[in-house]
């Protein structure tokens, strides 16, 4: 059975903390009853939030980078949100029967249906930190795509046996089938945002060499152990 609520949009990118500020004062509003249901849809300015489970050392902030980091009382661990990402908070009352993790688990796998009518269903993120010297396997992916953005430090990323040298700030895509290695030839760490995305998900499909000389189709990354560091 639907209920009858309001959907609250702000058109400019708004700070965390005056957002949040603005969902106390709705969540009383909605828990008197003097609000429907509601649903805030909105755009943040930069800002890194802090879980009840962040821990020391997790963040990986450039010098000078122009973001907030707020500590919140929410559970997990950090999490970015900036512009062009959109942003919804529902406040709702759940009827007694519904305990909230079935409320969020039916609001997943809404949105899990929405992003499958528009044709986008895997994506994922991984953050990636090369000590100075450090080299990762010889990969590729058969079906996923990479994008690579440099946080920290300068990345020499070798495709097909071509190195290229990615300064901090610098997006790079690699398409699927192509073999590559992220490296680290200098003496300080470099830090990689690392997102991938592809049709229909299909776990594990990279494939890794030993080196460059290796041939044939390549193994489970899981076989190939990391390479030594570069030499001095």
């Amino acid at each position: 059975m639907s209920r009858p609520g309001y959907a609250y949009f702000l058109r400019e990118p708004f700070g965390y903390e005056a957002a949040w500020e603005q969902q106390r004062r709705i969540a009383d509003s909605v828990g008197r009853g003097a609000l429907p249901d509601t649903v805030m849809l909105l755009e943040h300015t930069p800002v890194i939030t802090l879980g009840r489970r962040t821990e020391e050392g997790e963040l990986h902030v450039p010098p000078g980078a122009e973001v907030d980091i707020v500590e919140t009382d929410r559970g997990g661990k950090s999490t970015y949100h900036g512009p062009g990402q959109l942003v919804g908070y529902p406040i709702v009352r759940l009827p007694d029967h519904v305990k909230v993790v079935d409320y969020v688990r039916r609001v997943e796998e809404a949105l899990i249906a929405v992003c499958r009518d528009l044709g986008v269903t895997s994506f994922g993120i991984n953050s990636l930190t090369l000590a100075p010297r450090q080299r990762l396997r010889v990969h590729r992916h058969e079906q996923q795509e990479e994008v690579y953005l440099v946080l920290e430090g300068e990345l020499t990323l070798i495709v097909e046996g071509e190195p290229n040298v990615v300064p901090k700030g610098t997006l790079v895509r690699v398409p699927p089938q192509l073999r590559r290695q992220l490296t680290n030839p200098t003496s300080e760490r470099v830090v990689v945002l690392a997102l991938g995305g592809s049709g229909e998900h299909e776990g594990r499909d990279g494939r890794a060499w030993s080196s460059w000389e290796e041939e044939g189709e390549g193994r489970s990354p899981q076989e190939v152990p990391l390479p030594d560091d570069l030499p001095q």
